[in-house]
């Protein structure tokens, strides 16, 4: 198992936590995202704009009010055929809102369990844009919708408000894989969330 590599290292380091109830795909969020993974959680390593940064990501079931010290970023994970996960994902972001401004994203994992024309997914849309909050809609075993509420959050926390939007751009900046501080980088594309499918921006 490769060690993880000290912050210290990097120009930045965003500290991410997946929050939601149990049986969501946390765990399969995090494995589908990071390039490595230990007891604590995963890591992976870009080149963002010219700066070499570490992403830590970790997960918990429920939200305390340290986390709003301890994270940068926070996603916010249902299940898209289980209301109660829904409703829950609901009370953390509440929670979160409570503690003060957060990047924050509302995950709706699973979705290949259910339709998008249902009734099921209709009322969770409706009432995503009623709180005016972010979601994507992800299967977890795809790793192309995974890497998009990453992006939006390395996004919010490496651009400041002043900068040009996303929305104007089309695009989050080129990404390259860094295997170690310093070293020569591989080309992995561009984080881009323009996907109708997968990404729906409330």
């Amino acid at each position: 198992m490769e060690s993880r590599p000290s912050p210290s290292a990097f120009n930045r380091h965003i500290r991410i936590l997946i929050c939601g109830a149990g049986k969501t795909g946390k765990s399969t969020v995090i494995q589908g995202f990071c390039t490595h993974i230990d007891e604590s959680g995963g890591w992976r390593a870009f080149l963002f704009d010219d700066e070499e940064i570490l992403i830590d990501v970790k997960e918990a079931s429920n939200w305390r009010k340290n986390y709003a010290s301890d994270y940068d970023g926070f996603l916010v994970i249902f299940s898209a055929d289980d209301d109660y996960t829904f409703n829950y994902a609901l009370e953390i972001i509440a929670e979160i809102q409570s503690c003060g401004i957060f990047p924050t994203i509302l995950v709706e994992c699973k979705n290949d369990l259910i339709l998008e024309e249902s009734t099921e997914q209709i009322e969770i849309d409706n009432e995503v844009r009623r709180r005016k909050l972010r979601m994507y809609s992800i299967c977890g075993f795809d790793e192309s919708h995974i890497v998009h509420p990453f992006a939006y959050l390395v996004e919010k926390l490496t651009r400041s408000e002043n900068s040009e939007s996303a929305k104007s751009r089309g695009d989050l900046g080129k990404i390259t894989e860094v295997t170690e501080p310093n070293s020569r980088t591989s080309d992995m594309g561009s984080f881009v969330a323009k996907d109708k499918e997968t990404c729906k921006i409330m």
